[in-house]
């Protein structure tokens, strides 16, 4: 055979067993984060409601189900944030409303924070970038959008056009 036939054949083999192992580490990866998941939510659930505890902000903490927990605060506005772990999605999916009038809650908008594993360890990215190892940092964002949503007012567009 050829050098380059037997080159070629060498760099597919190691191709293979190179994807092999890249498959391998995504289903250890996928089990390690399934067997954490619930963990990591109690954890931050735990989290939140002791941050919103300490600040004495007026913030109001309902767990419900489906791996979900609502925020509220009345500020100059009530605003509201409803946290919802996507486990198969490996997401947070954040879906914000307010109310200025008790006729109900009018949505803002939907965000979402992706939810990975490193290592052992699960990692939380915002869509701008920002990084979190530890429930404290995702505590820490979800109740400064809350508090920043709260005490702004709606611009004169009205409710519709006003997207945080």
């Amino acid at each position: 055979m050829s050098s380059w036939v037997e080159e070629l054949k060498e760099s597919e083999r190691l191709a293979a067993k190179a994807n092999a192992v890249d498959a391998e580490l995504a289903m250890y990866e996928e089990r390690k984060y399934r067997e954490l998941a619930p963990e990591w939510w109690s954890a931050l659930v735990g989290q939140i409601q002791a941050d919103a505890a300490q600040l004495g902000k007026n913030i109001r903490t309902k767990i419900t189900t489906a791996p979900s927990i609502q925020l509220e605060r009345n500020g100059s506005r009530l605003a509201c944030i409803d946290v919802r772990l996507l486990t198969d999605a490996k997401k947070l999916r954040l879906s914000y409303s307010h109310s200025d009038n008790g006729f109900g809650l009018v949505p803002d908008g939907v965000e979402y924070l992706s939810v990975t594993m490193q290592g052992d360890l699960i990692v939380t990215y915002t869509q701008s970038g920002e990084c979190f190892s530890l429930t404290e940092g995702v505590s820490g964002y979800l109740l400064k959008q809350l508090i920043g949503r709260s005490d702004s007012q709606i611009p004169s567009g009205g409710p519709r056009q006003w997207m945080g």
